[in-house]
């Protein structure tokens, strides 16, 4: 999509917009990374609980 400006302004303010747009989503994937990060090491600590219940030895 392509906008006629009639100053300056007008561009730095959408572009400013844009800018904050795009700062919440990467906060919002980053939210995600975290939880999924959270998740693995949950996993990982319920494997190694059952290798350790199980005998298993690396």
């Amino acid at each position: 999509m392509f906008r006629g400006y009639d100053t300056s302004a007008l561009h730095w303010k959408d572009e400013i917009l844009r800018i904050r747009h795009m700062e919440a989503e990467i906060a919002d994937m980053q939210k995600e990374i975290d939880r999924q990060k959270e998740k693995a090491v949950a996993a990982e600590e319920r494997f190694q609980r059952t290798k350790k219940w199980l005998g298993i030895i690396d």
